[in-house]
């Protein structure tokens, strides 16, 4: 719950924005793809938000269209990797498995999951 609690506070001051730029390559290109999508680093921010908890993705986003909504939450469930639940899970059991691992696992998740969202989204919703 302090996590969750946390990531919302960094959501609000900019902190996930700057770390949204990792994404900004991936959704600059899935922006050029599919035009009403809007603005790139908006979208990347909300992506990076889901690091810390996979609910706030929702919230940042809360006033984008309907397509941008349905990607967020599409990729939000299906990125699994986040610190208020599996990471601190993971990291309590005896698997090899560092916190830069299960960074770069969940990037991964998130830069697949946006392409394999978008199409789904649009129909779903409609372009």
């Amino acid at each position: 719950l302090s996590i969750g609690y946390f990531g919302l506070v960094l959501a609000h001051f900019g902190v996930f924005n700057v770390i949204g730029y990792i994404f900004l390559p991936f959704t600059w290109l899935a922006s050029l793809i599919f035009p009403s999508l809007g603005s790139p680093m908006v979208l990347a921010g909300s992506l990076a938000s889901s690091l810390a908890e996979m609910f706030i993705p929702v919230g940042v986003i809360a006033g984008g269209s309907a397509l941008v909504k349905a990607v967020v939450a599409i990729v939000c469930v299906s990125e699994i990797i986040f610190f208020s639940a599996s990471i601190p899970c993971i990291l309590s059991t005896k698997i090899p498995l560092s916190i830069g691992d299960l960074l770069v696992v969940w990037f991964e998740r998130v830069v697949l999951s946006l392409f394999l969202a978008l199409p789904f989204a649009l129909l779903l919703v409609g372009g």
